[in-house]
């Protein structure tokens, strides 16, 4: 067992013992227990955590993950406590959330389009790295990736890693009920939009969400009105946005890989 401590975001992950600090409890599972001390001394910024092996480094991850409040099986207003790689200082918990998932492997361009329009209409939006159900991903060290992909959206953007270091699938619909805000938007390419009607349990995931934001990439105008016709027959309530042409819609990642 690890013990994960923390003080006004500067951490410290040590072997659980008869030395453990004093401090409240705020998160854990079965490897690693979150600990608030009272104190700065002997820890360390986020980025700069000596992690023991991988199991540990996707616990850790598991454990970040239970600090966004708002999330499936989370603590209660815990955002204080997550490193900033992953919770920008200027970020705000509201009641509208837009979700941005994906592989993203590699981030490029055309997904930092993606957020900049979206960022023009919605204030919240939080990234999801996770398995693409169309896609192997096979990830060596996800703390090292997730902190990249940080730097790629300039740390404006909640991440969210709770998803990115488990070895299953995980549909959209698993988790998208339990989201405890009241307002749930998506943000995605249209390539992704086109294949939305495939997705697990697809009727149930669009009675959840409010809107849906498509940046242009691969489909014509024709081929995404006849999606958008057929999703509304399916969610009449469901608001599709279709966001503006941009310079990067010819950015692939799988291109890229």
């Amino acid at each position: 067992m690890w013990n994960f401590l923390v003080h006004q975001n500067q951490y410290q992950l040590v072997k659980a013992g008869q030395d453990t600090p004093s401090g409240q409890t705020i998160v854990s599972n079965n490897l690693i227990t979150m600990i608030e001390v009272e104190n700065t001394d002997g820890l360390v910024n986020f980025s700069e955590l000596k992690i023991p092996s991988l199991e540990i480094e996707k616990s850790l991850l598991d454990i970040i993950g239970k600090l966004f409040s708002f999330m499936p099986s989370s603590a209660v207003n815990a955002e204080q406590y997550i490193p900033t790689e992953f919770w920008p200082k200027d970020s705000k918990l509201s009641d509208s959330i837009t979700f941005f998932g994906g592989s993203f492997n590699p981030w490029h361009e055309g997904h930092g389009e993606c957020l900049r329009q979206c960022s023009e209409l919605e204030d919240l939006i939080v990234v999801i790295p996770d398995y693409s159900p169309w896609k192997d991903n096979i990830n060596k060290g996800p703390l090292k990736t997730l902190l990249e992909l940080s730097k790629c959206v300039q740390n404006k953007f909640p991440i969210y890693p709770g998803f990115w270091a488990k070895e299953d699938r995980n549909p959209t619909i698993s988790w998208l009920g339990q989201v405890k805000l009241s307002t749930i938007n998506w943000l995605m390419g249209d390539d992704t939009f086109f294949h939305f009607l495939k997705w697990t349990s697809v009727e149930e995931v669009a009675s959840k969400l409010s809107k849906i934001y498509v940046v242009p990439r691969d489909h014509n105008s024709d081929e995404l009105k006849a999606v958008k016709k057929d999703i509304l027959d399916l969610s009449p309530d469901l608001e599709v946005t279709f966001l503006k042409n941009h310079l990067y819609q010819d950015l692939s990642s799988t291109k890229l890989r």
